[in-house]
């Protein structure tokens, strides 16, 4: 009696290889998109707690000073005063990552500077910080809004 070998064709190999391929490319792309997620809400997370000291510090009279948010495309910088000069030593700069960008800066009077009032920890330059992740392909933006009360919250 004669027995067949039963043995997988070049065809099977191929298709299961490619299901392989595609699955992990999903995998992959799912990864990358939680990185970018993660890095865009660790930078807007650390401009909140800058924008809360900076009013809190105000509030306090620390140094019989206020204080203000200094904000470009790459980093934002909480100051004394309302004029950023830079290498100041107490200049406290947040630089943004590499993938992130500070895209619009839209607050009131306009300008980029976030000045808090001394006895009440309000604003009178409220608006909206709305941030990017430049190397995505797809859009993926976020926003931080100061409130004339001087809060900041991040709109998700």
């Amino acid at each position: 009696m004669y027995t067949q070998k039963q043995a997988f064709t070049l065809v099977e190999i191929l298709v299961v290889l490619a299901l392989f391929a595609s699955i992990s490319l999903l995998g992959v792309q799912s990864f990358m998109s939680l990185r970018d997620a993660r890095t865009l809400e660790k930078d807007v997370s650390n401009v909140l707690a800058l924008l809360s000291r900076a009013r809190t510090q105000t509030v306090n009279s620390r140094y019989n000073t206020f204080y203000s948010v200094y904000a470009t495309s790459t980093f934002v910088a909480l100051i004394e005063g309302d004029t950023y000069i830079s290498d100041t030593d107490s200049n406290e700069v947040y630089t943004l990552s590499q993938a992130v960008s500070l895209s619009d800066i839209a607050l009131a009077g306009g300008g980029n500077t976030i000045v808090f009032n001394r006895l009440t920890g309000g604003t009178d330059t409220f608006g909206t910080l709305t941030f990017s992740f430049i190397t995505s392909s797809a859009s993926t933006t976020t926003a931080i809004r100061i409130n004339g009360t001087g809060t900041a919250e991040h709109n998700e």
